[in-house]
């Protein structure tokens, strides 16, 4: 997760875009920390990028904001949190337009986009595959014309995040 808040930082979101990046990383939580995990990092954001400046041309002087935040979280398979089986849940959310309940269903599948021809639709399939790779799940929520999250909860292991 650092080096996707790093390359945020040389991206200098703010001076350019007047985006902010908002972290809460719970220093106890322990993630793998792959190319995969980078990949998805990279490609949730760089969407969040791309939709926070469409938002402000439509609104000029809208403040984008990405929040990050990591946690520990229960056994999606349990009511109880159990040591040795715990899960961190890692949210990435943007205050961005949105997208609609129509869309939800349908934005991790392959090759489907809501930006036409600048879109390939590969950025957020590609980041449910490699989380369901790593025996996770990556789930959104959003509201139209207010926010977009996504969602990924990962078992806990490999290296300090």
């Amino acid at each position: 997760l650092e080096g996707a808040i790093s390359l945020l930082n040389t991206l200098e979101l703010k001076r350019t875009h007047g985006i902010e990046i908002d972290t809460s990383l719970n220093g106890g939580v322990i993630v793998e920390c792959s190319l995969f995990m980078k990949q998805i990092f990279y490609n949730i954001i760089q969407n969040a990028i791309i939709w926070l400046g469409k938002k402000r041309e439509a609104q000029p002087g809208h403040r984008g904001v990405i929040s990050i935040s990591l946690k520990v979280a229960k056994d999606p398979e349990s009511d109880e949190e159990v040591a040795m089986n715990r899960f961190c849940e890692i949210r990435i959310h943007d205050n961005g337009p949105g997208i609609s309940e129509e869309y939800k269903s349908k934005i991790l599948n392959n090759a489907f986009s809501l930006r036409g021809p600048e879109g390939t639709g590969f950025g957020l399939y590609v980041a449910n595959q490699y989380v369901l790779s790593l025996g996770g799940n990556l789930e959104i929520d959003s509201v139209l014309g207010e926010y977009f999250t996504v969602i990924i909860n990962l078992r806990r292991a490999g290296l300090q995040v």
